[in-house]
Order: structure tokens, then sequence, then C-alpha cells
């Protein structure tokens, strides 16, 4: 009862939003930056006039928040690191190939809620604390729900994610949630340092056979 009230919740606050979109930036270390653009519009109806000019005041003049208003749109980043709870990361370096794959089995929405409640604090609007939870994308009958719920309101949301190597894919989350399941995203690129190395030993292996040739040769006589 207490996860789908969160997620009504979370529902709630996402609807009030016409459009949503993240981009998660996998680093070469295995940590990530998430970032978040939400449109305001109608979340601002919730507060009195001028707030998003508060909000957009408390963005330019506290670095902490990692957020930026344009408009009505809202950019906020969030710092996640290695070996945290949201995705896994492993790397293989087999021959000829580096080979990348990437789990991602929660979106950090409870950060993105503490995130912005943080920015509403700053800019004097509310007192409160985020409430939601991740969103576990396993969890296939909460989250059919959840994306019955944001087709129902219209909600367009995308997330991208950026791999070490710059590839980039694209999903639609709301129909990702309609059939729930982890996102995998798997990348391979040429070991050209492996690759080197194995050609340098092969190098050095000719030169000293061809050395010791030689040498069995000029023996002989």
């Amino acid at each position: 009862m207490k996860k789908m009230l969160v997620l009504f919740l979370l529902s709630a606050i996402l609807v009030s939003n016409a459009a949503q979109s993240y981009v998660q930036k996998i680093d070469p270390l295995g940590g990530a930056s998430v970032t978040e653009t939400r449109d305001l519009s109608v979340f601002l109806q919730l507060f009195p006039g001028g707030s998003v000019d508060k909000i957009a005041g408390a963005c330019a003049t506290d670095p902490s928040l990692s957020c930026s208003v344009s408009g009505t749109i809202m950019t906020t980043t969030i710092e996640l690191p290695a070996g945290n709870n949201y995705y896994t990361i492993g790397t293989d370096y087999g021959i000829p190939f580096i080979t990348t794959a990437l789990t991602v089995n929660r979106l950090p929405t409870d950060v993105f809620d503490s995130s912005v409640n943080n920015v509403l604090n700053a800019a004097g609007l509310t007192s409160g604390k985020g409430h939601a939870e991740p969103i576990e994308l396993a969890d296939k009958g909460a989250n059919a729900n959840l994306s019955a719920a944001w087709k129902e309101a219209g909600l367009t949301m995308n997330y991208t994610i950026i791999m070490p190597n710059g590839y980039t894919q694209t999903y639609d989350l709301v129909q990702l949630l309609a059939d729930s399941h982890p996102i995998v995203v798997t990348t391979q690129e040429p070991d050209y340092g492996l690759m080197a190395l194995i050609a340098g030993i092969i190098v050095l292996a000719a030169f000293t056979l061809s050395f010791f040739r030689k040498k069995k040769g000029k023996g002989k006589r």
C-alpha cells in the first residue's frame, strides 16, 4: 500500500509537468552525472506569482543546487558515484574488443525529488522534504500502473544514456515502464592498447627468432 501511495504521489508530481527528460552520462570510472529537464509551467500554479524568478535566483546564487532556469524550464544535475545502487557497469578487456555492459536497475527519482525540494526550500517556497522513492525497473505491476497514469495525462518522458565511449541510446520511459524491465546497454570498441602490445610482442619475438637464426648460421661456418 505504501508503495502504491508513493507511486501515486510521484505520478501527481510528474503529471504536473508537460514533459521531462533525463540524460545519464557514464564516466570511464563508473560514476555518472544525470541531468533532468522539466517544464515548470503547470507546477508553478501551485505557488504564488513570481515563484519562477525566486527559483531562478536560487539556482543562480547557490552552485550547490546544480540547477538553472530558462523561462519555465528547469535543469537539474545530480552526481552518482561508482558502485551506487541504481546501476551496475562492468568492462571486459578482451581481444580485440573492450566490451562495456551497463544495467540500470533503478531510476534516481528519489534523488531528483530531494534535489527539487532543496531548490524550493532555497527559493523560500516550501520547507518540505522529498518523498519519492527510486523507480524499480523490475517492479512490473507498479510501473505498469504508473505508465498508464502518465499516458492518460499525456506526459512525455525520455531517458537517454551516454556510455563512456560516447555511444548514446534514448528510451521512451513511459513506454518502457508499460512492460518494465532493467535497461541494458552493451558497447564494444577496439582495444587498441592491447592490440599494440600484442603487435609489439610479435615483433619482438620475430626479431629474437631472427637473431638466433643468424647466430646459429654463423656457428655452422
